[in-house]
């Protein structure tokens, strides 16, 4: 029984009018693509942290996943036009992870009243698979083995997922509604 409560979110998602939330989604949008364009100033972007997917879950965990959704669609293209990364051959494989990661995460803590951790995780998982099947689709690479090594290659930056966008989450979360 402990388990299954464990699951469930106790937190509801914000809620934003349909105008809000394009408008929000489209500002960080912007202000996060100039965060990754510092991160890859640095370089410290790639496969192995892909701070991309830190920016996304973010959102969708917090505002659902109509705003993770549309940050997972503006952030990779706004990326790509501000500093060409991800370069254009990968660019149909991280927008389509990233809208993945929105999507996924924002329902599964919206719709199915999943916890956060879990939510996280699922949609780490189906975001990686659904980018091995836009690789084997695109480039004809094994599906399976493309999934396994996105695991290989990003566990660094997935372990810092764990860490810090939980905690993230439940800070703003704690913030915002203590604002209302």
């Amino acid at each position: 029984m402990h388990f299954i409560k464990t699951i469930f979110i106790t937190k509801p998602v914000i809620r934003l009018s349909f105008y809000r939330l394009v408008i929000f989604s489209l500002s960080y949008s912007i202000a996060a693509t100039f965060v990754l364009w510092a991160i890859h100033q640095v370089n410290f972007a790639g496969p192995i942290f892909a701070p991309l997917y830190f920016l996304v879950p973010l959102i969708s965990l917090l505002f659902g996943w109509r705003a993770g959704v549309l940050v997972g669609f503006f952030l990779p293209v706004f990326s790509y036009y501000l500093s060409g990364m991800p370069v254009l051959s990968n660019l149909p494989i991280v927008l389509s992870q990233s809208v993945a990661y929105g999507f996924f995460s924002g329902y599964a803590v919206e719709k199915l009243k999943f916890n956060v951790w879990v939510a996280l995780l699922a949609s780490l998982i189906v975001a990686r698979f659904i980018g091995s099947l836009v690789l084997f689709t695109l480039k004809d690479i094994d599906i399976l083995m493309s999934f396994l090594q996105s695991f290989k290659v990003g566990w660094p930056g997935i372990a810092l997922q764990a860490v810090f966008i939980i905690p993230l989450v439940n800070l703003a979360s704690k913030w915002i509604n203590s604002e209302n």
